[in-house]
């Protein structure tokens, strides 16, 4: 008889374990899918995130509310993916980067109410072209920009690459910017909205920025390098373009910019 209370006692006990074993998954699941819904992440974000492992509970700190800018997070995780697969990212630098980015305060990820540190900036009409290869960006996620009457270049993986530099971005050191013989192929980046004034602004970066080894003071340039959408911009001046990375370029006020390598 001791035996039988016992052995009901033992499996009443392994059922109830099993019970809140799967309560609680079903709670972490449903967790997940409430701040998935509460901050209308996209497909592409989720899938990003799930593949490189990322807590979704990181958001419950979120400085951003998705009832006033739903789009935030979504955008700028997607942002990220190219950058990632470029620069060869961890599972944890993406989770640092992306825990950095719900903590930041409005002004830097964008948000149209105070723009206290940003640079407002416009995406000019005129064309470009580089290395003979027009490149359609009015509408792109990296596109051409301007600030205070100069043009500003993306300096993502792909257009780098086509005007035969490198880069190398640490989250530790910094973005690294290496005159290098390399290619890339000419590449179409995803779609963004680049009409509306207040998605238009960039930061100067806090991260170290170097050139053939040598450091950029940013902080004492009329012309400092800017960020847009978590890409690094470089002004097209002479002493960068020209003398750093070799680059030639010629602006037409009808047929645009054209760079080229020297």
């Amino acid at each position: 008889m001791k035996k039988t209370k016992s052995l009901f006692g033992r499996l009443f006990s392994l059922i109830l374990c099993l019970m809140m074993f799967f309560d609680f998954n079903a709670m972490a699941q449903s967790s997940e899918e409430e701040i998935i819904s509460l901050y209308r992440l996209s497909d592409k974000a989720v899938e990003f995130m799930r593949e490189h492992n990322v807590d979704f509970s990181l958001f419950e700190g979120a400085e951003v509310y998705p009832e006033d800018h739903p789009t935030n997070y979504s955008r700028s995780i997607e942002s990220l993916i190219m950058q990632s697969q470029a620069y060869g990212f961890t599972d944890e630098q993406i989770s640092d980067y992306i825990k950095g980015l719900i903590n930041t305060k409005p002004t830097i990820i964008g948000g149209p109410y105070d723009n206290t540190g940003r640079k407002k900036i416009i995406v000019p009409e005129y064309p470009f072209v580089i290395n003979g290869v027009s490149i359609d960006y009015k509408d792109s996620q990296y596109p051409v920009i301007s600030y205070n009457d100069i043009t500003y270049f993306p300096m993502t993986w792909h257009y780098c690459r086509m005007l035969g530099v490198t880069t190398d971005w640490s989250m530790e050191k910094g973005l690294y910017i290496t005159k290098e013989q390399s290619h890339a192929e000419p590449l179409e980046y995803d779609k963004a909205d680049n009409k509306s004034e207040w998605n238009l602004y960039a930061v100067v970066p806090k991260y170290d920025i170097f050139v053939n080894g040598k450091k950029i003071d940013n902080n004492n340039q009329e012309y400092p390098v800017l960020n847009f959408r978590n890409v690094t911009y470089f002004p097209l001046t002479w002493d960068c373009i020209t003398n750093e990375l070799g680059w030639t370029y010629i602006f037409d006020t009808e047929k645009g910019i054209k760079i080229e390598l020297q």
